[in-house]
C-alpha cells in the first residue's frame, strides 16, 4: 500500500460514518484525533479520555477494530493494547533499507 493511500485512508477515518449515534460519532472522532498523538492505547485510557465507562470504551474500540481503524497488539485477553497501525506504518517506511 502506498504512503498516499495510507494518508488518504487516515483522513477518511476522521470523518467516518459507521452508523454511530451523534455522541458515539463524536467519541470516535475524538479518539482517532488523539491516536495521532498517542497511537497505542488500552481500554482504560480510552475510557478516561472519553469520560465513559469501560464497557462503552470497549464497544467503541471493538467497532474500530472491526472497521480496520485499530488493531490489537498484545494478543492477551486482559490489559489489551490497541494501536493505530496504518498511521504508524507511515513512519516505518524506508526503515532498514
Amino acid at each position: 500500500m502506498s504512503e498516499t493511500c495510507i494518508v488518504s485512508d487516515i483522513k477518511r477515518m476522521l470523518f467516518i460514518d459507521l452508523d454511530f449515534s451523534t455522541r458515539r460519532q463524536d467519541n470516535a472522532q475524538l479518539l482517532i484525533k488523539t491516536l495521532y498523538q498517542r497511537p497505542a492505547m488500552d481500554v482504560k485510557a480510552v475510557a478516561a479520555l472519553l469520560s465513559v465507562e469501560i464497557n462503552t470504551a470497549t464497544y467503541l474500540i471493538n467497532d474500530l477494530v472491526k472497521y480496520g481503524v485499530l488493531e490489537e497488539l498484545t494478543g492477551k485477553q486482559r490489559n489489551r493494547v490497541f494501536w493505530f497501525k496504518q498511521y504508524l506504518m507511515i513512519f516505518s517506511r524506508g526503515v532498514g533499507r
